[in-house]
């Protein structure tokens, strides 16, 4: 028996129907029923094997191509008695003989029972039909304490509402029954959802947002109290599945934003989403109003809806969700509104994003299980952070080196040449070298591709690396290989497996290459180039301990036959010493035989593909002698060759009408002045 059974039979008897999982004295009439589950095995849904129609899909959200086809899938089955092949399995419970009548002849065997979403806030959901009446109706049953008075809660809003009289609101009537249970008119028959908040009607819209409208001061506004205690409370927060860093930049977002003198309040529902809305004869039906709050920052309810459809229906992202807000409040009727009140939109944002996160993080810390969408959340408010943080609080180029060490965690990954501490502290003009395997490569660029701080990346592919070149909306620059291939030309000379095999985390939780492996990649990558060791590499390896030295000497002699005394004597190029490396490198089987022909055919690859780069820029400074043009020559070239990695060719020209020279992926820079 499915353990979730008898959280059913549990939710029914505290609605009022007496129900049994074994026949007993007083419940004998069976009850044959389908369940469907949960991508994670629990039951979704349960519903009677004799109902001829698919009331489940009370409880689902249709909006959408898939669930449109899957609604009117179950339809038609349902329609012709086959529900069960939508099903995961069968049972049958027992109940007494007045409830089976009723369920037969005043619900006409219609009946549809919703488990609930796990966390303290559970309840589930009975939806029953009244063939009297022709309609249906929707019983929540709390799982406990905190979902009672959710439900209380609802009950009070709502009649709050009722009297408010709105005129293009549709909202359920209620009633409290026993056990803390919640009776609600079905009301959202024949009515559409939406996905997009921009369908909503706007004189609609406006008028759920205008409910209860007040202007306090913040200070000693109810939103203010509230929102601080629950700040204070995740100063405690200790929960190692709630990443150090999103509460990091949440505390730096705190910090750094000053309050408005004044706050614009509405009624908020709380849990405005495309599920908890409908739309039906230009009125908005709003149902699910457990988290509903009085006296919150206005347009509360707009936020939730953009941030919940974008994560909620397909994890979209934060990009999403800002571009979706940006066309919104770009409409007409949504800036005069704003004008109107004098609304501070980021300023809005950020409080819905305060509020949200220290009120749903508590409630996931108490979660001893995460469904996968509490991830998603978790992801897009990181980077909603990064968003607002990156608006004069911290470069944006920071933001995304931080961000970049949550996307690479999953992953197996190797940082090369890393001499700094954490991610963000990388210089400005460094670039970061990372050993990653071909598809997490491909997933790390998919999400790069996907931040919101990014505008663009041009991709370099190559046979073994991809070299990224990610612009960020401030204008900055972040150069990243990721390498799944130690390639010189056709010859391998490191084996990456290894390397990612022999990686570990440093203090900061950043996986690096170990010793040995990042001083062979510095040394031959340099060698093999016909360079030096830069000197910045000499000075870090040179510092290393007694112990790390001598494991470099064994290294140096053991796996590639270098007759040296210490490692420090390859820090400049050797041509002994190279000599003997080539051949011990050749002799290895990935540059042997068919792999040796398979590595020249992808180095030809490459060098034909690399034959017709972008063209370049010419840049022209004009002026009288001493303004100062050289330096400023000097200044922009030492730019464009360090951070932006471009090959810069600076000619001095003295023409009457300037130079013009192009010069394919070049920059190139032409001074002329009047003679």
């Amino acid at each position: 028996m499915h353990s979730d059974i008898s959280l059913f039979i549990s939710s029914l008897n505290k609605a009022g129907i007496v129900a049994s999982r074994n026949p007993i004295e007083s419940t004998k009439k069976a009850v044959y029923c389908n369940y469907r589950n949960n991508p994670d095995g629990s039951i979704r849904w349960i519903w009677p094997v004799e109902s001829k129609k698919a009331d489940f899909l009370k409880f689902y959200h249709r909006s959408g191509l898939k669930p449109r086809v899957f609604a009117t899938a179950a339809n038609l089955l349902s329609r012709i008695g086959l529900s069960g092949v939508l099903s995961d399995d069968s049972f049958f419970f027992y109940i007494n003989d007045d409830n089976y009548s009723l369920i037969k002849y005043a619900w006409d065997s219609r009946w549809a029972w919703f488990s609930g979403t796990i966390g303290p806030n559970r309840k589930s959901i009975l939806w029953r039909y009244d063939k009297n009446h022709g309609s249906g109706t929707f019983i929540k049953i709390p799982f406990g304490p905190q979902a009672e008075e959710n439900l209380r809660t609802e009950a009070e809003q709502l009649q709050r509402l009722q009297q408010m009289q709105l005129k293009n609101i549709v909202l359920p009537s209620e009633q409290m029954t026993g056990n803390g249970c919640l009776q609600l008119t079905e009301i959202g028959e024949c009515s559409k959802r939406t996905n997009r908040f921009s369908a909503i009607p706007f004189n609609t819209a406006i008028e759920w947002m205008q409910a209860g409208l007040k202007k306090h001061h913040y200070e000693t506004s109810t939103f203010a109290r509230d929102l601080g205690n629950m700040l204070l409370q995740l100063r405690s927060l200790d929960d190692a599945r709630i990443s150090p860093d999103t509460l990091g930049k949440l505390k730096m977002l705190i910090k750094k934003s000053c309050p408005p003198a004044m706050l614009i309040t509405t009624l908020a529902h709380g849990d405005f989403t495309p599920w908890n809305i409908m739309v039906k004869n230009n009125q908005l039906c709003c149902i699910d109003l457990e988290l509903s709050r009085n006296h919150m920052p206005v347009l509360f309810d707009l936020f939730h809806f953009v941030y919940q459809s974008n994560i909620m229906i397909g994890n979209k992202g934060y990009k999403s969700i800002r571009q979706e807000l940006d066309q919104l409040f770009a409409l007409p009727q949504w800036q005069t509104f704003i004008n109107e009140h004098g609304i501070d939109i980021e300023m809005a944002e950020k409080q819905y994003l305060l509020y949200t996160m220290a009120y749903y993080l508590e409630v996931y810390h108490r979660q001893p299980q995460w469904h996968i969408q509490v991830s998603w959340l978790l992801k897009t408010w990181d980077e909603a952070l990064s968003w607002h943080l990156a608006n004069g609080i911290v470069p944006a180029r920071n933001l995304l080196l931080k961000d970049l060490g949550v996307l690479l965690k999953d992953k197996r990954y190797a940082v090369l040449k890393w001499t700094h501490q954490r991610l963000e502290t990388l210089p400005l003009g460094a670039d970061i070298d990372i050993c990653i395997n071909h598809t997490d490569a491909k997933k790390v660029l998919h999400q790069l591709n996907n931040h919101v701080l990014v505008t663009g990346i041009q991709i370099q592919k190559r046979s073994f690396m991809m070299q990224l070149e990610i612009m960020l909306y401030d204008g900055s620059v972040l150069h990243l290989d990721l390498i799944s291939k130690f390639k010189r030309k056709s010859l391998v000379f490191m084996d990456a497996a290894e390397v990612l095999a022999n990686a570990g985390e440093n203090r900061y939780g950043l996986k690096t290459a170990s010793i040995e492996d990042n001083f062979a990649y510095t040394w031959m990558f340099n060698w093999l180039n016909n360079n030096d060791m830069p000197q910045r590499y000499q000075l870090f390896f040179g510092e290393l301990g007694i112990k790390s030295g001598a494991n470099l000497n064994i290294m140096l002699w053991r796996k590639y036959g270098l007759p040296i005394g210490s490692y420090e004597d390859v820090f400049l190029q050797n041509e002994p010493l190279k000599e003997q490396l080539l051949k011990v490198l050749a002799a290895n089987s990935e540059n042997k035989g068919l792999r040796r022909l398979w590595n020249q055919f992808e180095y030809l690859v490459d060098t034909v593909t690399n034959l017709f780069p972008g063209r370049g820029v010419i840049i022209t400074f004009s002026g009288v002698d001493g303004t100062g043009k050289s330096t400023v020559i000097a200044n922009i070239r030492e730019l464009m060759d360090k951070q932006l990695r471009r090959k810069v060719i600076a000619l001095k020209r003295y023409q009457k009408h300037g130079a013009r020279v192009l010069n394919n992926d070049i920059e190139t820079f032409i001074p002329s002045r009047s003679s």
